[in-house]
């Protein structure tokens, strides 16, 4: 697999029915009449747009329809050893980070409502300016992530330092041309471990829409050394 350098979330617009049948029935379906038992429901029986906004949008890439909690507020996962050099060290996600896409509703403590915020110009009548509580349960993972893989930082930095201050190696190969590594660039965040590294948000066909199989623990040696 090619390495894909993505701008922020890297939503490329094929066919809605590709999405849609990829979507429909999942964790990710949050419509009224389709949501699986144990995910949420939103209030609209539109499929895609509790995410995206077909005008008006949040935010132009990718068309987004929903008010993202701001960077500083997710404490993510971070030591001077395991990451990169000190002077790079990141506590929380960087405003931009596509990553707060994925937060605006994983933010949410497990059992907790969502609280989740829709545009309030969207001109979708049925959540106009509105406000939808679905309870998150095995996705919440509340604003502290230390206890979770670290997201939001340069890879190419951390391959860099991350021996040097005694963590495990990194792949050489993650950050080469072919290599199966998937990184973003968002602005000045240039090649960021996101979320959307390991998980494919519109396709669950590898629970949970990881986007290669773990299974010999495939999906964590694209970057991480045996």
């Amino acid at each position: 697999m090619k390495k894909t350098v993505l701008l922020a979330l890297g939503v490329v617009l094929v066919s809605s029915t590709a999405f849609a049948l990829s979507i429909t029935g999942s964790k990710h379906d949050m419509s009224t009449t389709t949501a699986p038992s144990g995910g949420i429901t939103s209030g609209t029986v539109k499929l895609c747009e509790v995410c995206h906004a077909p005008h008006n949008a949040a935010q132009a890439i990718p068309l987004w329809n929903r008010t993202n909690p701001a960077g500083a507020s997710i404490t993510i996962y971070a030591t001077s050893s395991t990451l990169s050099s000190s002077s790079k060290l990141i506590t929380t996600l960087a405003t931009g980070s596509i990553s707060l896409h994925c937060m605006s509703c994983h933010a949410a403590a497990p059992g907790a409502a969502n609280g989740s915020v829709m545009k309030t110009n969207s001109l979708n009548a049925d959540v106009l300016g509105g406000t939808w509580t679905g309870t998150i349960t095995n996705g919440g993972l509340g604003t502290n992530l230390t206890n979770d893989h670290p997201v939001g930082f340069n890879y190419a930095d951390s391959y860099a330092g991350r021996t040097a201050n005694g963590g495990t190696a990194l792949q050489t190969q993650a950050i080469a041309t072919g290599s199966g590594a998937v990184f973003f660039t968002n602005g000045t965040l240039v090649n960021q471990m996101e979320c959307a590294s390991c998980h494919k948000v519109h396709d669950n066909a590898i629970d949970p829409f990881l986007r290669v199989t773990n299974a010999g623990s495939a999906l964590c040696k694209a970057c991480h050394t045996n």
